[in-house]
């Protein structure tokens, strides 16, 4: 399968897989989850590029506006070795049994003269990224993973008359090493033009 990753994702995955290219010896055990962080990139309408990182236990809300596209790199690392990386969407995330991130977002709409109304939910993919020991018993230290995200594309109104007028989405992401041991879910909120109609 065949990815295309427009110029802002590639100019961000510079600075970013030097870390998915460190190898480390893979440890009988590891008694410590791996750490995830997000690296978001604004790209807006007049060409300039703002980047933004945050990690820790805070969920940091990024402001969008239109015209504008992002870049979001979920960043999990681990310096015994991490097995895997997990990214969903969504505006309220849980993990089920499974330890699948069960996701939603949502998009007001609004005909003019008359109060938005939430239009529809969003419910993206889950995405996975995996990694093995190699033959010399060396694992990833670091994996990542990569989501453009267009709001034009992503945020739309079935009805001919209505505009979109806020959205709210979130991300969810979490990494898992070889013990198992699961790190602790990192979000991170996307508000598009305004979310003051889903308070």
């Amino acid at each position: 399968m065949s990815v295309k990753l427009g110029l802002l994702t590639l100019m961000v995955l510079a600075v970013t897989l030097p870390f998915s290219n460190c190898q480390v010896t893979k440890p009988a055990s590891d008694s410590t989850p791996p750490t995830v962080r997000w690296i978001v990139t604004h790209k807006f309408s007049g060409g300039q590029l703002l980047r933004e990182n945050f990690g820790g236990n805070a969920i940091p809300t990024v402001n969008v506006v239109a015209g504008e596209t992002l870049s979001v790199i979920l960043v999990g690392e681990d310096p015994e070795g991490i097995r895997e990386l997990t990214l969903g969407s969504g505006l309220g995330s849980e993990i089920g049994s499974s330890g699948n991130l069960h996701l939603a977002g949502a998009v007001a709409c609004a005909v003019p003269g008359h109060d938005p109304g939430l239009h529809h939910n969003l419910d993206l993919p889950t995405e996975k990224e995996t990694s093995s020991p190699a033959s010399n018993g060396t694992v990833s230290a670091a994996l990542i993973i990569v989501r453009d995200i267009n709001p034009k594309e992503l945020f739309k109104c079935v009805e001919p008359t209505s505009t979109v007028v806020g959205a709210k989405f979130a991300l969810a992401g979490m990494g898992g090493n070889y013990t198992p041991l699961q790190s602790p879910v990192a979000r991170l909120n996307i508000c598009f033009l305004d979310c003051t109609w889903f308070n």
